[in-house]
């Protein structure tokens, strides 16, 4: 599976096999094309499913596009609707950073609450 987590600054690319991170791939946001998705994209390798955390809302729609092209499908977004058993105790869980959201998801898959997640 292909991890891609946008931020503000970079686009980080990583080949999840087997749980343990096996490629891993830094693009600068400033500037950044398709075309660099692409090319980095592919040079991963072999995959056909993606997960993606975006905390840019206007990358997002590139994003899916590439990956869907590359892939054969889209990839799945990272949001408070996800399948991961989180409940949100917020007035608004649409706004809950899936930089955040993903780090909840990743802490409990290697430990069991009460746990304290620092996402920084």
């Amino acid at each position: 599976m292909l991890l891609l987590d946008a931020g503000n600054s970079r686009l980080t690319l990583a080949r999840l096999v087997d749980g343990e991170i096996q490629d891993r791939r830094d693009l600068d946001r400033d500037g950044l094309t398709a075309g660099a998705v692409v090319q980095a994209v592919e040079a991963m390798g072999n995959t056909t499913r993606a997960l993606v955390a975006c905390v840019v809302p206007a990358l997002t729609p590139m994003l899916v596009d590439v990956l869907t092209v590359c892939l054969g499908a889209p990839p799945h977004l990272v949001s408070h609707h996800s399948p991961h058993g989180l409940t949100f105790a917020v007035p608004y869980p649409n706004q809950a950073g899936v930089d955040r959201i993903a780090a909840a998801v990743g802490a409990l898959a290697r430990a069991q609450p009460p746990l304290i997640v620092v996402d920084c």
